[in-house]
Order: C-alpha cells, then structure tokens, then sequence
C-alpha cells in the first residue's frame, strides 16, 4: 500500500505587533480657571495626550512635575502671583527632562528670547488653533524646538 504524503501546514506567522507609543504626559499651569478646565477637556478628547495635573497654583504644579517627570508644561506666560520666565528656568532646572512649551504669547511679544534662555522648547500663540495647539506639543514632545512665525519679529527685534 503507497502512503501518501501528508501535508504540512502553513507554520503560523509571528505577528510583530508595533509597539503602541505612550501618550504624551502633561502639566498644565495656568491661573485663569476657564482657560485651565477648557484646554484640560480638550486634551482629553484628543488621542495620545494625558494630562496629569492642571493647576493655578504654581508651587502643587511644581510638586507634581517633579513627582510625576511629564513629557510637556504647558505654561500661560501671563501668570498673576508668578514670574513665568523663573518658573521656566525652575522647571528645566528641577526636571530637564520636561519640555516647557509657553502658551497665550501675542505677536509682538518683547520677552521671547528670555523664555528661550530659561528653557522654553516652543511657544502657543493666544490665536492658535486646535491643530496648531497639538502640532506644537506633538512637535516639542519628539525634540523640536517651536517658534511660531508672528514671533520671529519679536526675537530678531
């Protein structure tokens, strides 16, 4: 009797599942409540972003920068009770792993290169859009340096 032959099946394929990148962590400073819950609610709606802490309170923002080390601040460069510039310069400082990104800038904005000097990473202008708020994080996040166009004026003036 003649055997016949069996038939080897396929070897499964190992799959090689991409590695799904983590979201990019936030702290949101920023004094004006409104403006604070608002972007925090947008944040949130947006896949790949996780906001850690949102507060008005620089010193519970600072606590929880340095606690949890995040990827991005977002930092209102108009604080009422705080110098904005120093408290770039103490974030770079306390955790330089974290890029600063200063939100709410106007184009003729006169202390652009002392943001820069502190440490800032990029800047969100106060007409931004939503993609041109993301792009920007999403930029700063991967290592890019942002400095919006109604800027450069000010920089080089």
């Amino acid at each position: 009797m003649k055997k016949t032959p069996k038939r080897s099946r396929p070897k499964p394929r190992a799959s090689v599942a991409k590695p799904v990148p983590s979201p990019i962590s936030i702290v949101l400073i920023d004094d004006n409540r409104l403006m604070r819950e608002g972007l925090t609610a947008m944040i949130h709606k947006q896949p790949g972003f996780r906001v850690l802490a949102a507060s008005a309170d620089v010193e519970e923002a600072l606590a929880k920068v340095r606690e949890a080390q995040p990827d991005i601040v977002l930092l209102d460069f108009g604080l009422a009770d705080h110098d904005s510039i120093g408290l770039t310069a103490t974030v770079r400082a306390d955790v330089p792993s974290a890029r600063v990104i200063v939100m709410g800038l106007l184009p003729l904005q006169e202390h652009v290169a002392d943001y820069v000097h502190a440490g800032a990473s990029g800047f969100i202008m106060l007409d931004a859009s939503f993609d041109e708020f993301f792009a920007t994080i999403r930029a700063v996040a991967d290592g890019v340096e942002v400095l919006p166009a109604a800027l450069t004026s000010s920089l080089f003036s």
